[in-house]
């Protein structure tokens, strides 16, 4: 009897209960011009910009009167014009650079099967290392 009761009063409502509010018909969805729109707040002339005195906007901001900015700093004019820069020839400069480099040593390797697969030769415990000496290999 209990079992029978709870079965007819939840089913098809899952555990909000039976629905309270009054649904619309259909033909009263989504019709033109049904839209609540609230109207927007009046604001009066606000000054966004950051014065001294406050404005009062009635010939326009007071902050942007060129009176009242600060004046700007002097410009750092560098000593070479613009037209008078050295030209360098890269070109040259990189190969004298190249020629003068010490060249890079291929790293120490050995190889451990016949396919030639290699490891690093320092790092692989292989050869003694003399934490104190002087010279690098």
């Amino acid at each position: 009897m209990g079992l029978e009761l709870v079965k007819k009063n939840t089913q098809g409502h899952g555990t909000f209960g039976l629905a309270e509010l009054k649904l619309n018909k259909p033909t009263e969805f989504l019709k033109k011009n049904t839209r609540i729109v609230a109207p927007r707040p009046v604001i009066g002339n606000v000054c966004h910009f950051i014065c001294r005195g406050g404005c009062d906007w009635s010939e326009g901001p007071r902050c942007l009167k060129p009176a009242l900015r600060p004046p700007l700093p002097p410009r750092q004019v560098p000593n070479k014009t613009r037209g008078q820069e050295e030209h360098k020839n890269f070109r040259a400069v990189n190969v004298a650079r190249v020629v003068k480099a010490v060249p890079r040593q291929p790293r120490r390797k050995f190889v451990d099967t016949r396919r030639g697969d290699f490891h690093d030769l320092e790092t692989s415990g292989l050869l003694p290392r003399y934490i104190y000496s002087k010279v690098l290999w």
